[in-house]
């Protein structure tokens, strides 16, 4: 089995995405505890799932662009789409927490279960779709060593703000397997070695 550099970040995204909208679904007004849990797990994902578009289109796509180009541009332009559902849920929210009557809450809770569900799927579809063109095109020109550092790469280019909980939503999402084949790829002199080292349980001389 090949390297698969887009996995273990779809994995995570699926996951609090899915989280987010059960989350959503069960909650009632005046759990103040609840949406707060809920706002910040959202803001949390949907953050990261715009900085994980940025970080494709910006380290992964150029490395097929030659031999992809209708295809890149298409996925491109579903980012953009993205985009928009995401800014969407991000008002939504918005508006969930301002309610300030049980009815203003129930109906902005409905319009942000359809909304985040149409998010959801979107990018449920659009995972898929990148996973099953881009990484047989990865294979054909790249090493599973070089795939990994490019990962490490990526990964490193995150907001800081947002590194400890996508470690945390990585470890809930992925395989032991998957996330040690991720940390070692990532190079012996990265900042961030040892911290995913220490979460990931790894003994070190």
């Amino acid at each position: 089995m090949r390297y698969t550099i887009l996995s273990l970040i779809h994995k995570a995204l699926r996951r609090g995405l899915s989280e987010n909208l059960l989350s959503l679904q069960t909650l009632e007004f005046g759990q103040a505890d609840h949406l707060k849990a809920f706002e910040e797990a959202a803001e949390f994902t949907l953050e990261l799932l715009h900085h994980h578009a940025i970080l494709e289109d910006t380290y992964v796509w150029p490395l097929v662009k030659e031999q992809a180009h209708s295809l890149i541009h298409h996925l491109e332009d579903e980012h953009l789409e993205d985009a928009k559902l995401i800014a969407q849920c991000q008002a939504g929210i918005k508006s969930l927490v301002a309610a300030q009557s049980e009815l203003a809450f129930l109906e902005a809770q409905t319009r942000l279960v359809w909304d985040y569900s149409a998010l959801l799927a979107f990018n449920l579809n659009h995972m898929n779709g990148e996973e099953q063109q881009i990484h047989p095109l990865l294979w054909e020109n790249y090493s599973d060593a070089y795939l990994q550092q490019t990962a490490a790469l990526v990964g490193s280019k995150n907001p800081p703000e947002l590194f400890m909980p996508s470690l945390k939503l990585f470890i809930r999402a992925c395989t032991q397997a998957e996330l040690m084949a991720w940390y070692n790829g990532i190079p012996p002199e990265a900042p961030i070695k040892s911290l995913v080292g220490d979460h990931l349980g790894v003994q070190t001389a």
